[in-house]
């Protein structure tokens, strides 16, 4: 029979409040200190009272066990069927939001009541939803909760590389219809007025600042964590769920998926396909960063962060000894083409440290004089 959640939390209460009435009831002078002077210890229990207590917090712990067993077969069950589709994923989503707000929510007027009969908490349910969400991002959402359940049950790494690795594939395919829906408008030309601004100019910034809202929107639904989802509440999963910690928790977290789990893989069985794993990984960090990104900023991002990933590839490639040539001439063009970048001295560092390990050759760790920009 299924134990609701509620029941395992009601019985952890009971027993620590037997066990505190127990403690009250039978409460004795300090302990006693012992020669050494460290005070002895007392649960000031009888020894059938002791046994009580430790009976019911284990009945209380088995209770709560099979509890967790049980939500979280049942909730993979759900998600993997929606999982399935599109609609399948939508039609889990608004079930979820049925649970959450409705059947745990009683209705507070008859308005309410009415709204409920008609179905009208089902456009509230999609309103909710947010702007640009759309039922394959639910379906990512729902996936990457089937990729977690399954992987603690796993019992080969290789198994969860793979299927970790096949849903940020499927991410990755998702990001090109992500980014035609926030499609920038068209350079804003400069025209000249007198007194106030053209109807056109303010047009053209409404576009932008509607723009940037659509960027601000698909880029939070891409990181938000899936533990926090309405799918995850309604099947009480942050009660139960133990994801490991370094595992992505959002769809778009590829730098979890790829810098703590893939990619260490990869680097212990498989080198030779480490290039194809990387570019992988830089591919999908550039897309996100396209959608979630302003012009001037995401230029920011590619001569800053995107230099620095791209660094770590070709180190990784070199130092695991995966095309070493072309790793060694790539490195040395990103050190050159960006004297100003301010990882450069960690950069020298790198070459002066797989210089030594190639040898003990001499390697001049004195990063190039920085370039000015010119006034």
């Amino acid at each position: 029979m299924t134990v609701h959640p509620m029941k395992a939390c009601l019985l952890f209460l009971f027993a620590f409040r037997v066990a505190a009435s127990l403690a009250a009831q039978t409460a004795e002078p300090p302990p006693a200190v012992s020669g050494d002077g460290k005070s002895a210890p007392s649960t000031g229990l009888t020894d059938d009272e002791t046994a009580k207590v430790l009976a019911e917090i284990t009945k209380v712990q088995q209770e709560f066990a099979r509890t967790k067993k049980e939500v979280l077969a049942g909730a993979l069950e759900k998600f993997r069927k929606g999982a399935g589709t599109e609609q399948d994923a939508l039609d889990l989503y608004l079930a979820s939001y049925r649970v959450v707000n409705i059947d745990r929510k009683p209705a507070t007027s008859k308005e309410d009541q009415e709204a409920r009969a008609n179905g009208d908490w089902q456009k509230k349910a999609l309103s909710s939803l947010g702007e640009g969400t759309t039922s394959a991002m639910l379906q990512l959402q729902v996936e990457l909760l089937v990729v977690l359940l399954e992987s603690a049950n796993a019992t080969s790494d290789a198994k969860i590389v793979a299927r970790l690795r096949s849903y940020m594939q499927a991410v990755i395919a998702y990001l090109p219809a992500a980014a035609s829906a926030v499609q920038g408008p068209p350079p804003r030309r400069v025209v000249a007025t007198v007194g106030k601004k053209s109807k056109r100019e303010e047009e053209e910034r409404a576009a932008e600042r509607t723009l940037a809202r659509k960027k601000s929107s698909a880029a939070r639904q891409l990181r938000q964590p899936v533990t926090s989802t309405l799918f995850a509440e309604a099947y009480s999963l942050g009660t139960y769920i133990e994801a490991p910690a370094q595992w992505p928790r959002s769809p778009a977290d590829f730098r979890a998926a790829y810098s703590n789990i893939i990619l260490p893989w990869y680097r212990a069985n498989k080198k030779s396909e480490l290039p194809a794993v990387w570019d992988e990984y830089l591919k999908a960090e550039t897309m996100l960063q396209e959608i979630a990104l302003q012009p001037d900023d995401l230029l920011q991002w590619g001569a800053g962060e995107y230099k620095t990933l791209y660094w770590s590839k070709w180190l990784d490639l070199l130092t695991n000894g995966i095309t070493a040539t072309t790793a060694t001439q790539e490195l040395v063009k990103t050190i050159r083409e960006n004297p100003n970048h301010p990882a450069l001295k960690t950069w020298v560092a790198d070459l002066a440290k797989v210089a030594g390990d190639l040898g003990g050759l001499k390697f001049d760790t004195t990063p190039p004089p920085r370039v000015e920009p010119n006034p």
